[in-house]
């Protein structure tokens, strides 16, 4: 009732508007997002015989905006104040660029679009090359900022130009993918799948694959890895075969299968070298260099790591140097070498905060190896203020039941009780971390342990699970077993006797 209604007032105020007016109007029917009256201009005077006009032609073909005439700007902002005060257009002043923008009320927008409908490819097509005139992007810092590349690609999907879409969808993950927006990428590379042609679709499926891996569904991520290597082995593309089965490797360790990782790592390093893929050389590098870190071979790792670092520095691949210096402090943290560490970290976290926003999951892997380090140094407040920032950022960006997530959450929770305990076992911590650093098999033991009781269960509590394995271990490992004997022989010492 209410839908019929608002159509007669609708109607009604159409029949009084001027043809420019309604022009206008129906133009903005298919806008998502507001506009100011420098595109509304555009979307005025665009016609198929305006694209003669050398202004029009030199925008479409370079894809920068159009420069209009005062009284172009003037005669539109008189049109869209007109349908201002009759309640069809919405105004709203955004106070950070000192413009006001406009767009239509919902049902508004709903009632036109099923009115016109036959006119709406034409339509489409207006606000497609509209926004296709500002994709040339000049450093990008927000989403708001990309704007223009993410509406060229949904007209560019709505009018089934998918070729089109698909080449914007890999221009806007240039800037999505570092500001941690993979939701947002996701929804993009899910909708375009069914539409690319098949060598394409190898690619997408890549991509799928590796959002599932950041978000810690590791089966999920194998599956759309091996629909994409399939159709790379088809085609004969063996830089992408390489890339998936590096990826494949990636699974395998998340699992806690390292001789499998280690095979697909250096299969995918044998055809990198083949192809001269430095970068993917520099990848495989530091592939190898966590598999040997996790089996407890630090001086390997360190080499394997230093050698992706040099790599790295001679293409210039900053994020790529970022991630060598990130595992590089991972390794002087493991070695108990804390001010070494945290220069590294330092380095790392000068890289990604210029390249990526501030709440990315990559800045907070080295907000945890911060709070690690000083957790070494027995500074325990500031290490629980390192493992919270972690932690914020970890269930906003990859939910409560990620891994990542579940550890930063135990080292947290682990920091708060031990804070209200005597300082005899509040020094456990440092005191183990020696025992580990000095015993690599059972940081080995451990890792492995819950990499794997994690793929079987992923919604298991980290805490519970550590608590299991280090029991089992002080049971099995003699290193372990005395150093607890040890410690609860000072305990029994320290505290006061019960009555």
């Amino acid at each position: 009732l209410v839908q019929t209604q608002a159509a007669v007032v609708i109607r009604a105020q159409l029949q009084r508007l001027t043809p420019a007016a309604q022009d206008l109007l129906l133009k903005m029917a298919v806008l998502r997002q507001k506009m100011d009256c420098q595109g509304l201009t555009f979307l005025r005077l665009y016609t198929a015989d305006m694209e003669q006009d050398d202004r029009f032609k030199r925008a479409v073909s370079s894809r920068k905006p159009v420069t209009f005439l005062r009284q172009e700007l003037d005669a539109t902002n008189n049109l869209v104040q007109t349908l201002v005060k009759v309640g069809l257009v919405q105004c709203s002043y955004v106070e950070a660029v000192y413009e006001e923008f406009y767009d239509l009320h919902p049902v508004i927008s709903q009632f036109l679009q099923g009115e016109y409908d036959s006119q709406l490819p034409t339509l489409m097509d207006i606000a497609y090359k509209f926004y296709c005139t500002g994709i040339d992007l000049d450093d990008p810092k927000i989403r708001d900022d990309l704007r223009p590349v993410l509406e060229a690609q949904y007209f560019a999907f709505q009018l089934e130009r998918y070729n089109e879409a698909e080449g914007l969808i890999y221009k806007a993950e240039k800037y999505l993918e570092p500001w941690g927006d993979w939701s947002g990428l996701m929804a993009l590379y899910e909708q375009i799948l069914p539409h690319v042609k098949r060598h394409s679709r190898a690619y997408i499926l890549q991509r799928i694959g590796i959002r599932h891996r950041d978000w810690g569904n590791w089966d999920k991520a194998e599956e759309f890895y091996r629909q994409g290597l399939a159709i790379a082995e088809e085609m004969t593309n063996q830089g992408l075969i390489a890339n998936l089965t590096g990826n494949l490797g990636d699974i395998e360790r998340n699992r806690g299968n390292y001789d499998a990782a280690a095979a697909l790592y250096q299969q995918s390093l044998q055809m990198r070298e083949e192809l001269g893929d430095r970068k993917g050389m520099a990848t495989s590098w530091g592939s190898l260099g966590d598999i040997e870190r996790y089996r407890g071979n630090y001086d390997a790792a360190a080499a394997l790591y230093q050698q992706s670092l040099q790599m790295r520095e001679e293409l210039g691949d900053r994020k790529g140097m970022a991630s060598s210096w990130g595992v590089l402090g991972d390794i002087e943290n493991v070695r108990g070498n804390y001010d070494a560490a945290e220069q590294l970290y330092s380095n790392a976290l000068e890289i990604r905060q210029n390249i990526m926003e501030p709440d990315h999951p990559d800045i907070a892997d080295l907000w945890l190896g911060y709070g690690k380090a000083q957790l070494g140094k027995r500074d325990y407040q500031q290490a629980a203020d390192y493992f919270r920032r972690a932690l914020t950022i970890y269930q906003n960006k990859l939910g409560a039941g990620h891994q990542k997530t579940k550890q930063a959450q135990m080292l947290l929770d682990g920091i708060e009780q031990m804070q209200s305990q005597p300082q005899e076992v509040m020094d456990i911590i440092p005191s183990l971390m020696e025992v580990i650093q000095q015993n690599p098999d059972i940081a080995v033991a451990l890792q492995m342990s819950v990499a794997q009781r994690l793929s079987a269960d992923p919604d298991a509590d980290m805490a519970t699970i550590m608590q299991e394995i280090f029991l089992e271990l002080c049971q099995t490992n003699p290193v372990l077993m005395e150093f607890m004997t040890q410690f609860n022989d000072q305990l029994s010492n320290t505290l006061p006797p019960e009555d």
